[in-house]
């Protein structure tokens, strides 16, 4: 049976969320596969402490799981009964921007969510002012079950951070009980203050979040917004892990937290940072770093998270800053050695670990 292990303890909370600097085999074996998870351990996994187990750090596990969905054509990565299509959670948050706020807005996702009868069953209530949602998948019980959950709702506060006005904090958060000890949490990332009880997720966010409005209401960036978030939890929260990923002091780590958030030119960084372009230009020079290889390694990043979507060349070159496709394929050749095109294709034949397991899932019921 499962049940509570730890309840609303800061420290020991986080210790069983993210208690090393990525995320454990189990934890990625669970979605992508053993194979490919030991595959990808063995060529990029972080050699482990004394004591811990060997761990892929949350960029790459993140990456990863983007291409296994594209790679079986399910985000649930093959979890769910049955699977979810490509799209479905474009059309979740389509929905949610409708809101007046962000309280309104998930309230239209989970009404939503029920008439469309996706797999993720979605609640949502406010609590002495507080928002209070839950999710839970309705295919039965596993623990690739329950961590596909895991990673639906870390995607979901990824992507409200990117559509609101205002800061979205959540105060605590409920994890499966399932994924604690062994597996661990994704959640922990933006809250130390985890309760292990039952299954599914629930995210509490403050009264200023809940009655936040939507900055933007066009989602279909959204998972270029969303990796972009998680790439600033993951440097909000540096001075947790246990080995911390960078110097948070270096001003090359500090540019590039300004790139990450928004892609920039050198003037506004300068501008931001309280420093003139030459005194950056200067600094940047004494670390080995240069502005502009700093800006092309952001953007080689985003392009190759959003080459694992379906955006065209075209969209996805305004997405990280360059005038057309032409320019993106340019880059892509100087960054990989390959067409934009040719970066798609091999990022989704990269693991192939499920498709005979997703083949077997029925249709959909639905489009949603």
């Amino acid at each position: 049976m499962l049940k509570t292990m730890s309840k609303f303890e800061s420290h020991t909370a986080f210790q069983h969320g993210l208690p090393h600097e990525g995320f454990p085999l189990d934890y990625v074996a669970t979605l992508i596969g053993k194979p490919a998870a030991q595959e990808a351990f063995r060529t990029i996994g972080n050699k482990p402490s004394k004591g811990a187990p060997r761990t892929l750090d949350f960029v790459a596990t993140w990456k990863i799981m983007a291409a296994h969905v594209h790679a079986v054509q399910d985000e649930s990565h093959g979890a769910a009964r049955p699977g979810a299509p490509l799209g479905n959670f474009e059309l979740m948050c389509g929905t949610m921007v409708q809101g007046r706020n962000l309280a309104d807005g998930l309230s239209r996702m989970a009404r939503f969510a029920r008439v469309m009868k996706t797999d993720m069953q979605l609640d949502v209530k406010t609590v002495r002012g507080n928002l209070h949602v839950s999710g839970k998948s309705r295919s039965p019980l596993s623990n690739a079950r329950e961590t596909y959950t895991d990673g639906f709702a870390m995607v979901l506060h990824c992507v409200v951070r990117w559509l609101l006005e205002a800061e979205a904090r959540v105060m605590r958060v409920r994890s499966s009980a399932l994924l604690a000890p062994r597996f661990g949490t994704s959640l922990g990332l933006f809250c130390s203050k985890i309760e292990w009880q039952g299954t599914g997720f629930t995210l509490v966010y403050d009264a200023e979040a809940a009655r936040a409005p939507f900055a933007k209401v066009d989602v279909s960036g959204w998972m270029d917004g969303a990796y972009r978030e998680f790439r600033k939890l993951l440097e909000e929260r540096q001075s947790l892990y246990s080995a911390p990923l960078r110097d948070s002091n270096r001003i090359a780590d500090k540019v590039s937290r300004h790139l990450i958030g928004k892609p920039a030119d050198q003037s506004a960084v300068a501008k931001a940072m309280g420093m003139s372009v030459a005194t950056l230009r200067r600094r940047l020079t004494e670390e080995g770093h240069s502005f502009r290889a700093l800006a092309s390694d952001v953007k080689r990043d985003a392009a190759e998270m959003l080459l694992n979507s379906e955006r065209s060349a075209q969209e996805i070159a305004a997405d990280i800053g360059l005038s057309d496709s032409r320019c993106l394929r340019r880059a892509c050749r100087s960054w990989f050695g390959r067409s934009p095109s040719q970066v798609r294709i091999a990022l989704r034949q990269s693991l192939p670990a499920r498709k005979a397991r997703v083949a077997r899932i029925p249709a959909p019921r639905t489009s949603g």
